[in-house]
Order: C-alpha cells, then structure tokens, then sequence
C-alpha cells in the first residue's frame, strides 16, 4: 500500500533527544511538505485524536509546526525518480486527451494552459505518481486547505496532496477500501478527507478507472508470457496460419552445439548482475573442461591403434591392444565369476548368513585341536627335507600356498571358485571362506607384508611350541579372525563390502609370540634394548584400535580390516594359554606317571 505519512524512528540525530522517539519525514508527506527535515520529541501525553478528525489543529506559522512540530520551508527536497509509465494500449479506451478547446467546458473548471484528465484512457504517459494530476484550473486556497485538513498541512503541502490523490484515482491505484489499512492514522484522516473533498467537487467514476487499469496490467502480463519465450528462443509463434494454434516449440534449441540457429541471449533491462558473470564464467570454464576432456578420450582412443613405428615403414606396424574385457574367452570367465553371488543382496536374517561359518569356525578349531594333542613328530630320517629345520619347512609352506593363490587370481578359469572359496562376502558368505580367506591375497602390496612377518615371527613361534601347536593355532586363529570380520560386517549390514587376507592370522602369530615371551624381554634384531614383550603388545593394540577409530570418526573408507586384526591379536593370547595350560597338564601327568612307576619299583 502506498504511504502517505511520515514513518517512526527509532532514535534522534541531536544529543538533547538521544533517549527519545522521534519522527522524520520519509514518505509521501516529505515530499508534499517542501520543508526541511529537523528532529523533535514526541510529548509523553499522546496525541488526541479527535482533535484531527474535528479540525481543531491549529499550528503557529504553518500547520506542521503546531500540530507536527516540524519547520516549513519553500523548498522542495523531493525524490526525482521517475515512476514506471503506463504505455497506452489498444485494448483500452481509444478517447485522446482533451484539447483545450472544444472539450473545456467537459471538464470541471478547465483553465487555458491545463488538462484536467478523469478517465484512465486519457492518461498522459508522462504521469508520475509523486507528481500527480490537475485537479482543477486554481490552486487550492488558504481557507479550503484549513476546511479540508484542520491546518494540518500548509497550501502547498495540500495541494501536492490533492494532485496526487487525483492522480491515483484516475490511474485506477487507490487502495481497496474492504482491505484492512496499514497507513497511520493522521494518513488515513487526510486521505479520508481528501478523496471526500475530490470525489465531491471532482467527481470521476474511480471504478471504472480501477478495472481498466486491471485489465491492461491482466493484459501486459499475458503478453509477458508469450514475449519471454520469443526473446529467449524456445517459442515460435504460428504465424502462417494452418490448423493448429499457438505456436510450436523452438527445438533449434536443443540441439547440439554444432546445430544452427541457437537461441540468442537477450540482454536485461536492469543490466547484468555479479551471478549471471560468475554463472558466465563457470559455464566457460566447464565448456574448456570438457573440450580438454574430449580431447584426452579422442586421443587415448587413438592411442591402441597408432602404436609402434610409423606406419610407412611396415604394413603390419600397427598394433592393436584389445582392452579388457573384450576377448570372448575372459568375458566368459569374467560371468561366470559373477555368477557365484546373485545381483540383488538377498533378504536374509543374520542367523541365516552366519550359521555356516560359525559351523565351519567350530570344526577348524575341533579338528586344529585334536590333531594338535595327536600328533607326534616325526624322526629327522623319516621326514621330506631332513636338512631343512621344521620351523623353516613349516613356513615355507604357508608361503608357498599364500603364493599360489596369489598367482590363481590371475587365472581366469579360476575365478569362480575363488570368488566362492577364498574371499568373505557378507552379502552372501560361504562357510569355507573362513579358511580359504586365511590364504587369499589379490596384490603383491597385500602379499609382501603379510607373509614378512610371518617369516619373522612364524619361524621363532615355531621352534618354541612346536609345529602342531603352531598349525592348529595358526588355523584356529585365521578362520575366528575372518569370522569376526564377517560377523561385524553382517550386523552393521554393510553387504557391499568384502574382505581377505591373511592378517587376522599374522596378528595372532605376533600376538602369541609377545604373550609367550612376557616373562622376558624382547629385542627388534638385537640393535635395540630389551623391552617387556607385554608392552609392546599393548602398544601394537592401542595403535590398532585408534587407527579404527580414526578411520570411523572421519567417516572415511575402511581399507584395512581393523577388526580381523584385533580379534587376531585376542585369539593369539588366548591360544597362547590354551597351550601354556595344556603343557602344565602333561607335565603334571608325567610327574604323576613317574611317581607311580617309582612307587611300583620300590
């Protein structure tokens, strides 16, 4: 709604009313005043109401002093921004403008020199709202101003008020009268009183103004809808003619860059803004990007068929690199591989994903267990390398098997009954994958290391407790690793993922070697001091649950198996006492033997 009186501030700019409300003129009525702007105090008793609507203001100089408390001055301070023209259209009235001659006595009180316009088909198209329209030939008087606003306003100020409330109500913008107001109330006693004074000695038909003026904004925002698309090409208009209406869609623009008659960019009329230059300037730069991008493909397809000499040097000099993938007998073996897991994750319950391996886990541990407390070394004449110790034999052999799956996952044929057996997939696990996972690595950067410390701490573990010891731990403490992992991926329905590696079982081997050695110390090649063994146990577990944790908290892809590895290290102290226990069982059954046999011989 358009204002028409001064709005509130909150603060003065003098020191002497810093804690006081003040008023500034800011709206229509500081540009109807003509006087300058000075701060004053609101009084702590309000304003009296009724004494504007009964005309009882009386101010001292002009009215705004009085009443207002505000200086009048002749000179006018107001805003020279144009308002937005109201173009004439063929859809309104046809009637031109008065002449001043044979239509003056149409108009109330014509004066020669001025056009009193009523009707909204007659507005000049240089109308401004801050300017207003004439009203009638003479200016307002001293006297109808105090009959009209009670001394509220001075001459000027009341004239200016008129012209614009006239204007408004022949360009149809007056406020709706059912709408409830926002004005402040001396606005809405001097708009009252104004359009009571126009509408009885101006009378004009403001409704018919009104409507007129909504049907030629009606009729200019219609023809925005069909005008926008024209501008940016994505509309044609059907200008010939033919049996269909409207128009069709301008598919010249979807085309590709290489299409003619693109759509041209229209300019805006507010100019371009700091958005449209950055939106400019990433789109060229995207534009670069994928010309690069283009570029690089064009010439990495180039790439296999170019290779080699130049090609007038041989016929046969161009060689051809088949990509992967593309040779019938490995996309065979590539789906017959993907055929060992379905596609869609099947709805299955944990109990159903885990029952397997936990059967299988049970049964390596049984079967490590029994062939561990049956087994009885053999002679050195009665073995296959009798020069090669046994630790060292033992765990060659565990690098010769962890090599030669190594190698299988470089054999197509292969593929499938690895992906079955020797890798951990808790989208659909096999139980089997608990053991075969223990041998299974697919790079030599996973490989390497594994089977290094296994070396290391694999051969000294050896000679101390023994190779059925160290088997059965060794298998035992893979397949409750791997099930640990599978375990924790289940739960956290993490199914797309997989897991394998020997680390869960290396983790134990260093585990159970440190734990077997806490009574002593250990030292790393003998260049360093001895240190607890205990300590450096602890120290290898804390590094492996803050990596865990680290990964977890920074919500990062998990890249090592952080849980077949601490549950590695649990199992090797506990397999550690297990054996511990078992030998303190035989020796205490043979020193009981030995003490019967004693007895029996005395």
């Amino acid at each position: 709604m358009n204002s028409l009186w001064p709005a509130a501030r909150s603060s003065c700019l003098q020191t002497r009313t810093t804690l006081q409300t003040c008023r500034t003129i800011d709206s229509l009525v500081s540009r109807l005043a003509y006087g300058t702007v000075r701060p004053y105090s609101r009084p702590s008793i309000p304003f009296r109401q009724r004494e504007l609507s009964s005309r009882k203001l009386d101010g001292e100089g002009c009215g705004w002093t009085g009443a207002l408390g505000l200086q009048c001055s002749k000179r006018f301070y107001a805003s020279k921004r144009r308002a937005p023209k109201i173009p004439r259209s063929s859809t309104l009235s046809n009637e031109s403008p008065p002449k001043t001659g044979s239509q003056k006595a149409a108009s109330p009180k014509v004066a020669p020199g001025k056009t009193i316009y009523t009707k909204y088909g007659q507005l000049p198209a240089e109308y401004e709202d801050q300017i207003g329209l004439d009203y009638r030939e003479d200016p307002i008087t001293e006297e109808e101003s105090q009959a009209i606003f009670g001394g509220v306003m001075d001459v000027d100020s009341a004239e200016q008020f008129l012209r614009v409330i006239h204007g408004r109500r022949v360009a149809g913008t007056l406020p709706d009268p059912d709408e409830p107001s926002s004005l402040a109330y001396w606005e809405e006693v001097a708009q009252k009183s104004a359009l009571a004074w126009l509408r009885k000695n101006v009378p004009i038909d403001e409704d018919e103004n009104a409507t007129l003026r909504a049907e030629h904004e009606l009729a200019e925002m219609e023809g925005g809808i069909d005008e926008d698309p024209k501008k940016i090409g994505i509309y044609v208009p059907n200008v010939g003619g033919g049996l269909t209406r409207g128009g069709k869609i301008n598919v010249n623009l979807y085309k590709s860059n290489d299409s003619k008659g693109p759509a041209q960019e229209t300019k805006s009329v507010y100019g371009d803004s700091g958005l449209d230059a950055i939106r400019k300037a990433n789109e060229a730069k995207f534009a670069a990007q994928e010309k690069k991008r283009q570029e690089e493909l064009s010439q990495a397809d180039e790439a296999p068929q170019n290779t080699g000499t130049l090609d007038h040097v041989k016929p046969r000099s161009r060689v051809e690199l088949r990509r992967k993938g593309e040779n019938p007998w490995l996309k065979y073996y590539e789906k017959k591989a993907q055929e060992t897991a379905p596609e869609v994750v099947p709805e299955l319950s944990a109990f159903t994903r885990l029952w397997p391996s936990t059967l299988v886990l049970l049964l390596t541990i049984g079967v490590s267990c029994t062939l561990a407390h049956f087994y009885i070394p053999p002679q050195r004449a009665a073995r296959m390398f009798p020069e090669i110790p046994p630790a060292v034999a033992t765990i060659s052999t565990l690098l010769v098997a962890n090599a030669v799956v190594l190698f299988l996952w470089r054999v197509p044929p292969a593929w499938q009954m690895l992906n079955k057996y020797f890798i951990i997939i808790p989208a659909y696990p096999r139980g089997l994958s608990m053991v075969g996972s223990v041998f299974s690595h697919q790079t030599f950067s996973h490989f390497l290391p594994n089977m290094a410390f296994l070396a290391i701490f694999g051969v000294q573990l050896h000679d101390e407790i023994g190779r059925a010891n160290f088997l059965a731990l060794y298998f035992s403490m893979g397949a409750t690793a791997s099930f640990a992992s599978l375990a924790w991926w289940v739960w956290k329905r993490a199914f797309v993922s997989s897991t394998l590696g020997a680390s869960g079982a290396v983790c134990g081997v260093m585990a159970a070697f440190l734990w077997n050695k806490k009574d002593n110390g250990v030292s790393f090649f003998g260049l360093t001091p001895e240190v607890p063994s205990w300590l450096v146990l602890g120290l290898l577990f804390g590094l492996e649950i803050f990596s865990w944790r680290r990964v977890s908290k920074l919500a990062k892809k998990q890249i090592l198996d952080h849980q077949s590895h601490l549950t590695g290290y649990t199992a090797g102290v506990a397999g550690t006492e297990v054996i511990r226990w078992r030998e303190r069982v035989r020796k205490r059954q043979a020193e009981e033997r030995s003490r019967d046999i004693e007895g029996v011989m005395k």
